[in-house]
């Protein structure tokens, strides 16, 4: 995916939540971008926060527009994550 092959961003809706986290978690591994998810951005980490940027825009990607509002105001991926979670757990 990383190497320039087109990919689809997993769909994350209600009904298929568990496997689209799934297909989520693999395509932010494949992006080498799943710390910022899993730890946060620290201040002035350069590196940390464009990868926190491109999680943040593959969640979005995923998301129909009542699940992007859930996320609407987070504006970093790991908040965006941890909001889905409550909200699906």
């Amino acid at each position: 995916m990383s190497n320039g092959t087109p990919f689809q961003v997993p769909s994350l809706t209600k009904n298929n939540y568990g496997n689209g986290c799934i297909g989520m978690k693999a395509l932010f591994g494949d992006y080498d971008i799943w710390k910022p998810l899993e730890f946060g951005v620290k201040a002035g980490d350069v590196a940390s926060l464009k990868n926190d940027q491109k999680a943040l825009i593959l969640i979005h990607q995923s998301l129909d527009d009542k699940m992007f509002e859930k996320v609407a105001n987070t504006t970093t991926s790991k908040q965006a994550w941890e909001t889905l979670q409550a909200s699906f757990k």
